[in-house]
């Protein structure tokens, strides 16, 4: 009972691209949302445990998926991958020290 459903920000059902975070990411993620048409974002408050029936809800669509995150390996792709059984392929990951740009997000998914 620990889990807390993820937020969706934008029409997940019409949406063509849906950006996928977690933590600090979330700003990043909905200015971005913001200038792209037809995007949703998922913003998960906390990463584990995840309740793989809600997650898996979110995730059965025929969309473009893009993880966003600030670091080198994309761990919390590799959770979602180890415990869902969601591969999300495209990724903007920055892992300088520095904080993801809008502009970063934007040229990757543009």
């Amino acid at each position: 009972n620990d889990f807390s459903t993820p937020l969706v920000y934008g029409n997940l059902e019409r949406a063509k691209i849906v950006l996928v975070g977690w933590g600090s990411i979330k700003g990043i993620l909905l200015e971005t949302q913001k200038q792209i048409p037809d995007c949703a974002v998922i913003h998960f408050n906390h990463v584990y445990p995840l309740d793989k029936e809600k997650v898996i809800k979110l995730f059965n669509q025929d969309k473009r998926y893009v993880l966003v995150e600030n670091n080198s390996t994309g761990q919390f792709g590799k959770l979602l991958q180890m415990e869902i059984g969601i591969e999300i392929k495209e990724k903007v990951l920055r892992y300088d020290g520095r904080p993801i740009t809008v502009k970063e997000v934007m040229v990757k998914v543009k």
